[in-house]
């Protein structure tokens, strides 16, 4: 008898001494202690609890995690839009965490099944609380775009979105932390038509260009042309002048006197050669001139 008595004072001192199973919850999660009977109402912070009583020799409690940090997810989602065309966006990120007050935390692990770990993973968390409400909203708000519209409007697009999945989240245990719409993938026919207006834009600039090129060396080849004229007929204007003074500058008795010299100079160039004999007709019909010359 003494010796059961012995063995019970020592096991009551060991469990006394917290000697009772104990674990670790670890940063980046909060805990809870799953019993028979359901959780446990208490949520616990990172740190080591007791999982069992001190006295609770037949225990199968279990402690259940519920991860708390930060964490970001991307998703690729198909828009049909206003245009009846569709509009691929890639890398839709989003960065989520579980609210810190306790109803929410206690919702989380109310609602969400832990892994085969204990785990309560926000990846978990995100496919209930989020992501479905994140793919509808981008899909409600790109749906009112066509195509050209929504390239053209991607950062209002992006506020937009953002707002109403913070709206949205308001009513869940999740926070949003951060959001981005991500890569716009056109459809090939859209991206086709985009490459045609370019190379028609280009076209036209190069022919308006080229008419412009075109338009200056005319207008160079104007102004010379022009100018040339001016100098002709400057020209022809002086010699016209010039015609007028010589023309008020001679006087019959003038040419007559002339004519003299040159048969005079012919005469002279002919002495000596007894085979011409130079009959200056116009000095017969005018030797009364000669008469008066000598």
């Amino acid at each position: 008898m003494r010796k059961i008595f012995m063995l019970i004072t020592i096991i009551a001192i060991f469990s006394f001494t917290g000697c009772s199973p104990r674990e670790r919850i670890p940063a980046g999660y909060n805990g809870k202690i799953l019993t028979s009977s359901g959780y446990s109402p208490e949520v616990f912070q990172p740190g080591a609890i007791h999982v069992c009583g001190l006295l609770d020799f037949d225990c199968y409690n279990k402690l259940i995690l519920l991860e708390t940090s930060k964490r970001q997810f991307v998703d690729n989602v198909t828009i049909r839009m206003k245009d009846n065309m569709n509009l691929q966006v890639q890398y839709v990120r989003i960065v989520v965490q579980p609210k810190k007050d306790k109803k929410s935390l206690n919702q989380l692990f109310d609602d969400v099944k832990p892994n085969k770990n204990g785990i309560i993973t926000l990846a978990s968390v995100y496919s209930i609380y989020g992501q479905s409400k994140v793919t509808r909203i981008i899909r409600e708000v790109l749906s009112q775009y066509t195509i050209d519209e929504a390239r053209l409007n991607y950062t209002r697009i992006s506020g937009q979105v953002f707002n109403k999945i913070q709206e949205e989240f308001k009513n869940t245990p999740l926070q949003l932390v951060d959001f981005s719409i991500g890569k716009f993938v056109y459809p090939k026919i859209y991206n086709d038509a985009i490459e045609n207006a370019k190379k028609r834009e280009l076209e036209i600039k190069k022919a308006e260009a080229d008419a412009a090129i075109a338009q200056t060396r005319a207008a160079a080849k104007i102004k010379i042309a022009k100018a040339e004229y001016a100098v002709k007929m400057k020209e022809v204007q002086r010699q016209h002048d010039a015609n007028i003074l010589l023309a008020k500058s001679i006087s019959p008795e003038l040419i007559k006197w002339r004519k003299l010299e040159i048969y005079e100079k012919m005469m002279n160039n002919l002495k000596g050669n007894q085979n011409v004999i130079y009959m200056p007709l116009p000095m017969m019909n005018n030797s009364n001139f000669l008469l008066q010359k000598k």
